[in-house]
């Protein structure tokens, strides 16, 4: 008799079909399907404290519920800095410990929309959309010198909370807010992994890395900012798919759930 999962969908409509596309690890050994719930929590438009307040009380309610998964579908171009460090921090120190979070980037997660993208365990991408480009902007005025090193810093401790906490390129995500580095993806010929660096920190032994097949991901002028393809390819988002229900059969098949 197959286990199912009890999907709790907190303002959200979700489609029917859809193909799901990325990679699968194998388990080794079979086991059993558990039998978990989940929940599809909105996030759209302006980031903002009340966006904070509204996502804190339907993850709650959702947990309350004794969902497993929480699913953020996000629609936003971002918001305010300090609303998403709040949401940002939720996820990582609140909502981790307790549930499995996965951001399911429906149009785009852009700005302040990365920043809380990235602070989820897993993201997943629908087809032909983007993520990325969070430099701090003040309106009516040009951040420059210090000021706009107190901010970035401050941004780019938040990004690299989340490439910690949820094992997302580091040099990437720092990519989405500083410009002024060109980043480069080498092949670590021991391991056949690709791993990204810094123009200035680049390795030195071609006996480790294939450096005469060095890729310019970033130039020095530019701000990250990727599409779901290539987040894919460089390890920022674990698959691209149709759309949400093909989410949750990626998560089905990777994690040995069933979603009914």
């Amino acid at each position: 008799m197959k286990n199912s999962v009890k999907l709790f969908v907190f303002a959200a409509v979700m489609a029917a079909g859809g193909i799901c596309i990325g990679q699968i690890e194998p388990n080794e050994i079979p086991r059993p399907k558990t039998s978990v719930e989940a929940a599809v929590i909105i996030c759209k438009g302006m980031i903002d404290d009340g966006l904070y307040k509204s996502i804190r009380r339907r993850t709650e309610l959702a947990l309350n519920a004794g969902v497993d998964y929480v699913i953020y579908e996000i629609e936003t171009y971002g918001g305010f800095l300090d609303s998403g460090d709040s949401i940002a921090k939720y996820f990582i120190l609140e909502v981790g410990p307790r549930a499995h979070t996965v951001a399911y980037v429906n149009t785009e997660a852009i700005s302040a929309g990365a920043m809380i993208a990235v602070s989820c365990k897993d993201i997943i991408m629908r087809e032909n959309t983007t993520i990325g480009d969070c430099a701090p902007i003040q309106l009516g005025g040009k951040l420059e010198g210090v000021e706009r090193e107190k901010a970035e810093s401050f941004v780019r401790a938040t990004f690299e909370r989340a490439a910690e906490a949820n094992k997302y390129p580091k040099t990437l995500l720092k990519a989405m807010v500083t410009m002024g580095s060109e980043i480069y993806r080498v092949k670590n010929i021991e391991t056949g992994q690709y791993e990204f660096y810094e123009e200035e920190r680049l390795p030195k032994d071609a006996n480790e890395f294939d450096l005469e097949n060095k890729e310019l991901v970033v130039k020095d002028n530019e701000l990250l900012t990727l599409t779901a393809s290539k987040a894919a390819e460089y390890g920022v988002a674990r698959a691209v798919v149709k759309d949400v229900n093909a989410a949750l059969v990626f998560l089905e098949k990777r994690d040995n759930v069933e979603f009914t």
